[in-house]
């Protein structure tokens, strides 16, 4: 619920792709902590690894169109 909150109001305040990256990234952490609460199961030291790889490359490529985003509009308000 509070995902579905979060995912309507939060177009007023930020862009689509910050956005995004936030509910990829939250998807990952919500997919573990289910893993975990409801099944009992704990996630091994590679799968740890994996998935913090995969949350780097999400936020780094995220970052990286972010910052062109607002270079961009930078450069257009000149």
């Amino acid at each position: 619920m509070l995902n579905n909150v979060v995912s309507f109001s939060s177009p007023q305040c930020d862009d689509a792709t910050s956005m995004a990256l936030a509910r990829k990234s939250e998807d990952i952490l919500v997919a573990y902590a289910a893993q975990v609460l409801y099944f009992g199961d704990f996630p091994g030291a590679l799968t740890l690894l994996g998935a913090a790889l995969i949350l780097t490359c999400i936020l780094l490529a995220g970052s990286r169109k972010v910052l062109e985003a607002r270079i961009k509009g930078e450069g257009a308000k000149n």
